[in-house]
């Protein structure tokens, strides 16, 4: 939930209330990753509430390549670490694992 008004474009006949009533639960978190706090309340959960139409598989992916990788990185510690870790597995000898800024 880096970007909430993203969501804005994929569902242009939602009333501003619903991303205000989002936006409003996203502003009690630190992070993005500190929304998830049990299975009716994680991220995709409060975004079907406010938008029914919301499909993960479609909107999500779109809004990711929309965020980009290294703004996600940057809002959400732990999915870069992760991600970072993944990158060193793959970081053949000799050569510099990825590099990523925050």
């Amino acid at each position: 939930m880096v970007d909430l008004y993203r969501l804005a474009d994929d569902f242009p006949g939602r009333q501003k209330t619903h991303m205000e009533r989002l936006c409003a639960a996203v502003a009690l978190f630190p992070t993005p990753e500190h929304i998830d706090d049990g299975p009716e309340t994680s991220p995709p959960k409060r975004i079907l509430k406010e938008f029914p139409r919301f499909r993960k598989t479609v909107q999500g992916i779109n809004i990711a390549r929309h965020i980009g990788m290294e703004r996600l990185r940057g809002r959400c510690p732990h999915f870069h670490e992760w991600l970072a870790k993944l990158e060193s597995y793959a970081t053949l000898p000799g050569e510099q694992p990825h590099s990523s800024t925050r």
